[in-house]
């Protein structure tokens, strides 16, 4: 397979995934009137706890500046709160609100729903394909 090629069937996968999950998350986006990248930021502070935007940005593949921009419009819709670190101002904190926690919540059971209904789900064959995915990932985001 060619480098393009395999960028192309990259590239095509990954249009595939964010078409499926838009299609599970839809409902839960409708209900609170937020974007999908809210969406999966709210369920990744839900995961956290608590996490600063720069940490949410690394894990979502995001600019901190659309994080925190996303953190102010969330924080403005009731979803979340930030505060700056005491240590160093530079950095904001962000933890959810009971809305937020609810809505994270929702997500989580819409996303495990999704899965009992496909009962034929390999759960060995998902780490396999996670396993390829993280070493896809690794490949693209090396640095030369």
């Amino acid at each position: 397979m060619t480098a393009s090629a395999y960028v192309t069937s990259v590239w095509r996968l990954a249009l595939i995934l964010n078409d499926c999950l838009t299609k599970v998350l839809r409902p839960v986006m409708r209900r609170y009137g937020i974007t999908q990248s809210q969406a999966q930021l709210l369920f990744s502070v839900h995961r956290d706890s608590e996490a600063t935007v720069g940490i949410i940005a690394e894990k979502l593949g995001l600019a901190r500046t659309n994080v925190s921009a996303m953190c102010k419009k969330l924080a403005h819709m009731g979803f979340l709160k930030r505060k700056r670190c005491e240590d160093d101002e530079r950095f904001v904190s962000v933890v959810l609100t009971e809305t937020g926690r609810d809505a994270a919540r929702i997500i989580e059971k819409r996303i495990e729903k999704v899965c009992r209904e496909k009962k034929n789900i390999n759960l060995q064959e998902v780490e396999k394909m996670l396993h390829t995915f993280s070493e896809i990932s690794t490949l693209l985001t090396e640095e030369d």
